[in-house]
């Protein structure tokens, strides 16, 4: 969860998820302060400029050619228009299970579905949404999309699955590459895939003892070489602190220009050097 700076003397609450286009800002909220969910507008000057309220447990937002596609658990998948001065709803698709994550890929939406997979729908037609295939691949909590390859952050399972999309009717799992932590927020940038990591480390034996060794030490960073999608390579394990509050928790990963900034919802945020890793800034939670 991120907590977003508006101006020096204005905050917009805790953030589930953020994006930009046309030169704004879009955030998705929920919980007590929004409790019906909601997906707002932040202008340039820090103020918000339109909202859109009511659409349930909000998690992430993806945007492709303003189009913006927002997973809401329960309450499925929504598609808005963003292109005019206000925030448009165009379709309200009902998943195949709790909406979790959301990537956007050619004109498809690709939502990570807790238990089911990673469900596949085509939105060419935003106002009219089909569904075209189901991946079942485990507990999908992020996915990203490079070419037509699907990187998915499995949780429970530690890992992330590799699903070649070429066939988009019939998607196949390529391998999965295991993970120190549970599997959440993916990115992709110059052929490296960076995934964040939570909660508790690989080789856990009782989930319920704060003694186990490995309890709560599954936070970090895990970064991999996918130039060659044939023979993916393992880089490095980045961890960032020991904290396990409760399971309702989320990791995310950014990529910037010289920076690559992990988010965990107790921890706080780590930015790191793109080209060398080294820890450059961390701020706790609040």
């Amino acid at each position: 969860m991120l907590e977003f700076e508006l101006t020096p003397d204005r905050r917009l609450g805790p953030c589930m998820d953020v994006c930009a286009f046309g030169g704004c800002f879009y955030a998705v909220q929920n919980g007590a302060q929004f409790p019906g969910g909601r997906i707002c507008k932040i202008a340039p000057d820090g103020s918000v400029a339109d909202e859109y309220i009511d659409i349930g447990s909000a998690r992430q937002i993806a945007v492709q050619d303003g189009i913006a596609a927002v997973s809401a658990r329960e309450n499925g998948l929504w598609l808005f228009d963003l292109c005019g001065e206000s925030i448009r709803p165009l379709a309200h698709y009902q998943t195949v299970e709790y909406a979790t994550g959301i990537a956007l890929w050619n004109h498809f939406a690709l939502v990570s579905c807790r238990q089911y997979g990673v469900e596949i729908v085509d939105i060419a037609d935003a106002r009219h949404p089909r569904f075209i295939s189901l991946i079942r691949i485990g507990e999908v909590q992020s996915a990203c999309v490079v070419r037509d390859v699907l990187y998915c952050g499995v949780w429970g399972a530690m890992n992330v699955a590799v699903v070649d999309l070429r066939d988009i009717r019939a998607p196949r799992l390529l391998t999965r590459l295991p993970l120190q932590g549970r599997g959440d927020g993916l990115t992709a940038s110059g052929g490296y895939l960076y995934a964040a990591i939570g909660q508790h480390r690989r080789g856990i034996q009782n989930l319920s003892d704060p003694d186990d060794p490995c309890f709560g030490c599954g936070n970090g960073l895990e970064v991999f070489d996918i130039r060659d999608v044939s023979n993916i390579k393992h880089l490095r394990t980045i961890y960032t602190g020991r904290a396990y509050i409760s399971s309702f928790d989320t990791w995310r990963v950014y990529a910037f220009e010289k920076c690559i900034v992990a988010t965990n919802s107790w921890l706080g945020y780590f930015a790191f050097r793109k080209d060398t890793l080294e820890l450059i800034e961390h701020a706790c939670s609040k």
